[in-house]
């Protein structure tokens, strides 16, 4: 009964903000929604409406332009965050995540956007700061 995507057993899927263009042609604009373990979804809507695009963005054959959407099970995000900490004990680490659990513990957080960085700073600075990291993790936290 359980769900397979991409070979992880989802309990979670998270899509947080996404949209999709083809050219000029917007076809997912600000899709937010929370699917959990054994939820049963039906998508409908018109044709050209982005149903396909949408399932093809959460099986991860398209990216969104912009926007997360992350899978996780009740042990992977905790599994990935704790196998960082301890690889990258004594260690230089660059770690590139959609995940803020598994940057939250850094030394330093860079937040880019299409302007280059624009944030800069530990997890509690970021929040401090109430920027755009501080959006990032109030939505994640608002869809848990």
């Amino acid at each position: 009964n359980n769900v397979w995507i991409k070979g992880y057993n989802v309990m979670v899927l998270s899509i947080e903000q996404v949209n999709k263009s083809f050219g000029a042609n917007v076809v997912l604009q600000d899709i937010t929604a929370k699917i959990e373990d054994n939820d049963r979804i039906g998508l409908i809507g018109v044709n050209g409406a982005g149903k396909s695009p949408l399932l093809n963005l959460i099986v991860g054959d398209l990216h969104p332009d912009t926007g997360v959407i992350s899978i996780a099970n009740g042990e992977s995000e905790f599994a990935v965050a704790k196998s960082l900490g301890e690889l990258s004990e004594g260690r230089t680490t660059l770690t590139i995540a959609h995940r803020l659990s598994s940057i939250r513990n850094s030394d330093r957080i860079l937040v880019l956007t299409d302007d280059g960085i624009v944030e800069e700073g530990n997890h509690d600075q970021l929040m401090e700061q109430k920027g755009i990291y501080y959006q990032f993790y109030e939505t994640a936290n608002a869809l848990k």
